[in-house]
C-alpha cells in the first residue's frame, strides 16, 4: 500500500499572490503552479475584493493545488502581500504577481538554490510576456541593473517574484503598507542592514506581465519608473497624487 508522506510536511514554499480583478489573469499563474515539478508548497491567495469572479477561479484549483483565498477589503499590495505572510506555513515565502507566469521547474531550481546557499532573500531575473525587441530591451537594462546593484546599499527589487525566508521577512516586519512603490528594495535595504544576505540570480526566469507598458507606453513607463527610482534614491516616499498617474494599481480590469 502506497503512503504519500508529503501531506503530513511542512510545506517549504507558501506561494502568496495578491489581486485584485485578475480573473483574466490569475488563473493563467494558478495553472502554472499546478503543473510545478516540485509539489512541496502551498498557496495563499489575498484578493482585494475583486468585483470580478477571480476567487471563484482560484477556488476552482482547490483540486489541484493547496490553495487558500482569504479577500481583505484593504486594496494596498503591500498589505495584503504581508496578510499572506501572517497566514504562510512554509519556511521560504514567494510572493508572485498574478499577472506571471512561470515554468514547471522554477520552484524546482529555486528550492535547489536556497538550500545550497547561504540566502535570506532571493530574485531573479525576468522575460517579458511579449516578442517585442523594445520589450525586451527593457527588460535587459531593468535585469542587469539589478543584478550589479545587488552588490551596493541601495539595491533596485522587481517584486513581481521576490523569495523571502519566512522567519526573517517577519523580522524585519514586513513589507512597508505606506509605500505604494519599491516596497521590493525598501525591504531589501531594511533586510540587508540586520545582516541578512540578498541575492540576484539570472536563473530561472519568470514571465513578467508587460500590460503596463502597453497601456501607458514604452517611453512614458520609462519615464515613470525612472522618477519612481530617482524619488526613492532621495528617500522621498510617494504621494497617491504622484502614484495616480504613474503607477497605477487598480488590478486587470484596467489593463485586459
Amino acid at each position: 500500500m502506497f503512503i504519500d508522506y508529503t501531506i503530513y510536511m511542512k510545506p517549504f514554499f507558501t506561494v502568496i499572490s495578491p489581486s485584485l480583478n485578475e480573473e483574466h489573469y490569475l488563473p493563467i499563474l494558478l495553472g502554472c503552479l499546478a503543473n510545478q515539478t516540485f509539489k512541496n508548497f502551498e498557496v495563499i491567495h489575498v484578493d482585494g475584493s475583486s468585483e470580478d469572479k477571480t476567487v471563484e477561479r482560484a477556488t476552482a484549483f482547490k483540486d489541484r493545488l493547496d490553495i487558500k483565498s482569504i479577500v481583505v477589503k484593504k486594496r494596498n499590495v503591500c498589505f495584503q502581500r504581508n496578510t499572506g505572510a501572517n497566514a504562510a506555513n512554509g519556511e521560504w515565502l514567494m510572493f508572485i504577481d498574478s499577472d506571471d507566469q512561470i515554468e514547471a521547474d522554477f520552484l524546482l531550481k529555486i528550492h535547489d538554490y536556497v538550500t545550497t546557499h547561504q540566502i535570506h532573500v532571493l530574485s531573479t531575473f525576468y522575460q517579458p510576456d511579449t516578442n517585442k525587441f523594445t520589450h525586451h530591451f527593457l527588460a535587459s537594462i531593468v535585469n542587469w541593473l539589478s543584478y550589479f546593484l545587488q552588490y551596493s546599499q541601495l539595491p533596485f527589487i522587481t517584486e513581481s517574484v521576490f523569495i523571502f525566508k519566512r522567519e526573517e521577512f517577519l523580522k524585519v516586519g514586513g513589507f512597508d503598507e505606506s509605500l505604494k512603490a519599491s516596497e521590493g528594495t525598501d525591504i531589501t535595504q531594511r533586510a540587508k542592514k540586520e545582516g541578512f544576505v540578498y541575492k540576484m540570480i539570472r536563473s530561472p526566469k519568470y514571465s513578467f506581465s508587460m500590460r503596463r507598458v502597453e497601456s501607458q507606453g514604452l517611453l512614458k513607463a520609462i519615464k515613470n519608473n525612472a522618477t519612481i527610482g530617482f524619488k526613492m534614491f532621495l528617500g522621498k516616499k510617494m504621494t497617491k497624487d504622484n502614484l495616480k498617474d504613474l503607477y497605477p494599481m487598480e488590478g486587470g480590469g484596467k489593463y485586459k
